[in-house]
């Protein structure tokens, strides 16, 4: 739509300048016209800089929603790793040592873990 109305206004400035050089005047009708054909290019211009800036706020708001998910799935990964390490329950020797030697002694739930939650939480 806005190509069209550019084309007319381009034509319709075009056509009255043609004649204001052959005659060296413009009537009142023409003057409207030309006066009208400037208003709709600098509308088109306006809207042409309202879509840029639209598409603009568009990618920095994909852009933001897509780090706050990252951050929040992050915060949930360390919510979960430090609700693991600040359980007391985990730090019972309730585990094998090896789980193909029962009989080798036990280790608390940290100990068997090793770290390996932390790595996770921390995306390593």
């Amino acid at each position: 739509m806005s190509e069209r109305l550019m084309y007319l206004a381009d034509r319709a400035k075009g056509m009255l300048t043609e004649r204001q050089a052959r005659r060296g005047i413009l009537n009142a009708w023409e003057a409207d016209h030309v006066e009208l054909a400037e208003g709709v290019n600098l509308l088109l211009e306006q809207m042409a800089e309202r879509d840029r800036t639209i598409a603009r706020i568009s990618a920095d708001l994909d852009t933001s929603v897509s780090s706050q998910i990252d951050m929040t799935d992050k915060a949930y990964r360390f919510q979960k790793a430090l609700e693991f390490y600040a359980d007391k329950e985990n730090y019972k020797l309730t585990r094998p040592f090896r789980d193909d030697e029962p009989t080798c002694g036990n280790v608390s739930e940290i100990e068997y873990d090793n770290g390996k939650l932390a790595r996770q939480a921390l995306g390593e």
